[in-house]
């Protein structure tokens, strides 16, 4: 089955959030296992969407409150989706917080600094 425009997207944007991560976590002083952790991390960062149904992530609109709680689990779902796979430990915190804000209104934890 060929890749549809969403796979393409989904590869494309996950592939520049680790370019990212990474050239941030240069900056940040990051050791190279460290630099792992942050790119891994960023690789499989949306990986729990695939528990969000595909009417949800496609909707053309606003999202209801009940739409936005299924997206907002999804860095929850896919950070205990890899927390089993020991080689992938230290990419769990990556992937489950990655919706965080410094100022504490992010999601799934709140967490604030």
């Amino acid at each position: 089955m060929p890749p549809t425009t969403k796979d393409s997207y989904t590869a494309e944007h996950a592939a520049e959030v680790a370019r990212l991560s990474r050239l941030v976590g240069l900056d940040l002083g990051f050791n190279e296992e460290g630099l792992e952790w942050l790119v891994h991390g960023a690789l499989l960062h949306d990986l729990g969407k695939i528990s969000v149904a595909e009417e949800i992530l496609g909707k053309p609109g606003p999202l209801t409150e009940e739409e936005w709680s299924a997206v907002k689990r999804h860095p929850e779902v896919g950070a205990r989706m890899i927390e089993p796979i020991e080689p992938l430990f230290g990419a769990v915190p990556v992937v489950r917080h990655h919706h965080e804000r410094p100022d504490g209104t992010g999601y799934p934890d709140g967490l604030e600094g």
